[in-house]
């Protein structure tokens, strides 16, 4: 599928505006690090070979999977998970009856490279309530990540209004075919 034109862009904001200006409007954000959010468990990092050294030791460099819970979307300022799946347990900042979660990427305007390949392509969400690592996580959708769309993309979650959580999994199923890493710029989650 083509990415939009200006044009389209500029007739889908005529259209739209105010259903995308709501969406910028500051609403609780129950897996913001400033908050109290977490990342509990995670995947492997790509590690591109960059090293970090200070007073004679050396050690790999890559970026937390904790920036995802942070609300800087800058060029490069993502988490590079290993290969095309994975996954990313969050602790949310307080137990919640979650509606809808934000995935976050950058468009190809802003891309240093113009390529966004990296970006998620199919994902799904599962709700704990208590234990991750002991019971079984609530199926709460599966999802695609469009990167023809807007960077940040919301997707209403089946089953939520009725259970409280306190961890949330994203689980990365593929990207958009690169090789090597798929980044995530930001996971957002709202009690609508």
């Amino acid at each position: 599928m083509a990415a939009a034109t200006e044009e389209e862009e500029h007739l889908y904001l005529q259209v739209h505006g105010s259903k995308i200006k709501s969406k910028f409007i500051p609403k609780e954000d129950f897996a913001l690090k400033t908050a109290g959010a977490t990342v509990v468990k995670s995947s492997k990092s790509y590690n591109a070979g960059a090293k970090v050294c200070m007073l004679g030791f050396c050690w790999d460099y890559s970026r937390s999977p904790e920036v995802i819970l942070e609300r800087d979307n800058a060029p490069g300022n993502c988490w590079a998970m290993d290969g095309s799946e994975g996954y990313i347990i969050v602790k949310l900042s307080r137990v919640v009856c979650p509606t809808s979660v934000t995935l976050d990427h950058i468009s190809k305007t802003v891309s240093h490279t113009e390529e966004i390949s990296s970006a998620p392509q199919n994902f799904s969400v599962y709700g704990f309530k208590e234990d991750f690592e002991k019971e079984e996580g609530d199926f709460l959708g599966s999802f695609v990540y469009r990167i023809d769309g807007f960077p940040m993309q919301t997707f209403p979650l089946e089953g939520a209004y009725l259970d409280e959580f306190k961890y949330l999994l994203l689980k990365i199923s593929s990207n958009w075919n690169h090789p090597n890493y798929t980044c995530i710029y930001g996971f957002h989650v709202y009690n609508d």
